[in-house]
């Protein structure tokens, strides 16, 4: 099976990359429930109820635990727990990388049924850029990782997205752009990574 091109762009492997993140984050570092949520469901609809469980209890949860969509959730704990996420996938999904990356693709449908995300669709219409000039007031919504996002036409079809500080890491930011981008334009990108570090990276995309 073909590897994609984007992980030819990553500096470490990706579950090498998570403990170095889990590393940076401190209590104040939030995200929305949805992530977790989503990423349960995603799994849960691959693989089942006790596969779900079984990741939740090798992240320290209890296998009861649920989040509502916008409640705050330490980051850390939706780290240990997309990791279990990401190796229940396997051998299906070939690497802990392009699982990462269908985790973040499992958050979008549930961010674009809230009011921020139902609000960036009604700003972005159908072009890509405005889809991607509001990302990082989107982000500021759903992530409290004190990082800062940025995105900058360079061509008609064509952009860069900077991420410093990102502690979610470019796979699963990957998933959410491909993601987003699909469901909001009908597009279907190319991305390019350029990354610097484990919490600093670029994308380069076009379509």
């Amino acid at each position: 099976m073909t590897s994609p091109s984007w992980l030819s762009g990553l500096l470490v492997p990706e579950e090498q990359a998570l403990a170095a993140r889990a590393s940076m984050m401190l209590p104040e570092h939030m995200v929305r429930g949805m992530f977790l949520e989503s990423a349960c469901e995603y799994l849960r609809r691959a693989k089942g109820d006790d596969t779900v469980a079984a990741a939740k209890v090798a992240a320290g949860l209890d296998p009861a635990t649920e989040w509502g969509a916008m409640k705050k959730v330490p980051l850390e704990d939706f780290n240990r727990l997309r990791l279990h996420i990401c190796r229940a996938f396997m051998p299906e999904v070939p690497s802990i990388e392009e699982a990462s990356a269908k985790v973040g693709q499992s958050a979008v449908e549930i961010f674009f049924e809230s009011v921020a995300g139902r609000t960036m669709i009604l700003l972005a219409g159908k072009n890509p850029h405005r889809l991607f000039g509001a990302a990082p007031n989107g982000y500021g919504l759903a992530v409290e990782d004190g990082a800062t996002r940025a995105y900058e036409k360079v061509g008609e079809n064509e952009g860069l997205f900077t991420f410093k500080h990102d502690l979610l890491g470019p796979c699963h930011q990957l998933g959410v752009f491909s993601s987003a981008i699909q469901v909001v334009c009908n597009k279907t990108i190319t991305i390019a990574i350029e990354q610097s570090s484990v919490t600093d990276f670029v994308f380069r995309i076009t379509w």
